[in-house]
């Protein structure tokens, strides 16, 4: 399987380098930075270049339009799955490799993900009696769970979306992009949504209830997400949320499709 490696950044190189070298890429890939800064340009080539990446200008865009201008590149490149990061993730090893082997054991499998926990998500989680829950008891949400660390990483999950960096199939992609030209203006990538944090929140799950495929999480894979500052949307985001919810229902009821089915349940133990 030909892998692509995505990874956009805004005016951060050192937090680039850092993820570059966390994610130590797998033979057979093509890798591309999408540069959507301005002010330190010419020192993110230099890292991209440097590493084996190549350089996409993403002309100060958000980072959909960004990973649109990434998949038509690796998409020419042959590539049959890929991973799209941000530029502040520090992996630990073996990551990809963990996703790539969900992709080529199970072809129902739409995407993949690790956990990816933050210091504001750093305590470790159990699965009791239905629930998710910390050492000291608390309940956590389950549309969260991927954000946490896990007691027993033994054991894959399904989920409703996915978080953080994820591993798709790009003729899923392809698919989903011809399922969905109407309602897109025929530009893939650039999701509905303007809140950042909900960008692969809405690509994953249309990719799982479009196609009628799993979405995975592979709690044995992790990574740390240092929420780096800058490149961040300058939108009122509160006031952006009622109106993205209210315009992602109304595109979920014309794909004839539900936006709130159940979030995550037990797949199998290893």
């Amino acid at each position: 399987m030909k892998i692509g490696i995505a990874i956009t950044t805004c005016d951060r190189p050192n937090y680039l380098l850092s993820t570059i070298n966390s994610l130590k890429a797998k033979s057979n890939t093509e890798r591309v930075i999408i540069n959507n800064g301005s002010s330190f340009s010419k020192n993110v080539n230099i890292v991209a270049e440097s590493n084996g990446y190549a350089v996409i200008n993403g002309y100060e865009s958000n980072s959909p339009h960004g990973h649109n201008l990434a998949f038509e590149y690796l998409l020419e490149k042959g590539c049959e799955a890929i991973l799209k990061s941000d530029d502040d993730l520090t992996y630990e090893p073996g990551y990809l490799d963990k996703l790539c082997l969900v992709l080529s054991k199970y072809n129902d499998v739409a995407a993949v993900s690790g956990v990816c926990w933050s210091d504001a998500t750093s305590e470790y989680i159990s699965y009791v009696d239905g629930t998710w829950r910390t050492a000291c008891g608390v309940t956590i949400n389950a549309e969260q769970f991927s954000m946490y660390r896990f007691t027993d990483t033994s054991t894959m999950w399904k989920a409703r979306h996915l978080t953080g960096a994820f591993l798709y199939r790009v003729k899923d992609a392809l698919e989903l992009r011809k399922c969905t030209e109407g309602l897109r203006g025929g530009v893939f990538g650039e999701y509905f949504s303007r809140v950042a944090g909900r960008e692969e929140t809405e690509f994953t799950l249309l990719l799982r209830q479009v196609l009628h495929k799993d979405l995975i999480v592979e709690s044995s894979a992790v990574v740390f997400h240092q929420y780096a500052p800058g490149g961040t949307r300058k939108f009122d985001v509160s006031r952006l949320v009622i109106e993205d919810d209210t315009k992602f229902l109304e595109v979920c009821k014309k794909l004839g499709v539900d936006s709130t089915t159940a979030p995550a349940w037990l797949v199998e133990v290893k």
